[in-house]
């Protein structure tokens, strides 16, 4: 008798630690790519998009969580009207076609115009606490340019919700003063140098992009956020090293 209580209460400590360690296993990612080319792009005006993301494997729950987030923030792009945030990817370029077939109407010479966006991902960091994902898309809707942009989407791959990385920071004070001192040197700017007269800042800010890579943490100032289109984007890098006194990644 003892002897079966004993198997049952190991049955049940094992039972216990598998569903323990399924919890905790890093989602697995897949890359899947969308493509949509109207018209010779060569010739004129078109609409060529070319999108290549990551989707987390639909055996994991957090993907029904992540997947919509992810998708949204590659085709969010080409919304320029706030209803869409609640359309499928589907439908948000069915309106960026049709916008093109009306401009050609009206314009069936016109040689710019048009939509052209060109979107790559990629895993800068993975744990079972936080996964990074460096986006870098070209985006092009009118006009004389086109826009380069690079932007982070940081989740708990457990819930396959955003985290924000500034909310993870401690002693938020010193780290914002390492980051700033670092912009300074970046600029060319002196510790007590206005920023208006070197950036369009009036004040130091943390950048809306940052995420992990194995190396550190990379922030991103991009076009237009501190400098003009011309200046490009800015990037700030704190080692690993620098870092562990501010962010504890649950190691």
């Amino acid at each position: 008798m003892k002897n079966k209580i004993g198997i049952l209460g190991l049955v049940i400590v094992l039972s216990f630690a598998f569903i323990s360690c399924e919890r905790s296993a890093i989602p697995e990612f897949e890359k899947t790519e969308f493509n949509k080319t109207v018209n010779d792009c060569d010739s004129g005006s078109c609409v060529d998009i070319h999108l290549a993301y990551f989707l987390m494997k639909e055996e994991f729950p957090a993907a029904k969580v992540f997947n919509p987030i992810m998708e949204n923030m590659v085709f969010s792009k080409m919304s320029y009207l706030d209803e869409e945030k609640t359309k499928s990817k589907e439908e948000i370029v069915e309106r960026v076609i049709n916008d093109y077939k009306a401009f050609k109407l009206e314009f069936p010479d016109a040689v710019t115009g048009g939509y052209m966006q060109t979107t790559e991902s990629t895993i800068t960091y993975q744990s079972n606490h936080l996964v990074s994902f460096l986006l870098e898309s070209d985006v092009y809707s009118g006009g004389a340019h086109g826009s380069h942009m690079k932007e982070f989407l940081n989740i708990n791959p457990q819930t396959g919700k955003k985290i924000v990385i500034e909310d993870m920071i401690t002693r938020k004070s010193e780290f914002n003063k390492l980051v700033e001192n670092k912009l300074r040197a970046k600029l060319g700017m002196g510790s007590q140098d206005n920023w208006a007269d070197f950036t369009f800042l009036d004040q130091f800010i943390l950048p809306a992009n940052m995420g992990l890579t194995t190396e550190g943490l990379l922030l991103i100032y991009n076009e237009y956020e501190i400098l003009s289109f011309a200046d490009g984007i800015t990037e700030i890098f704190l080692t690993m090293e620098e870092l562990n006194p501010f962010l504890d990644l649950g190691k």
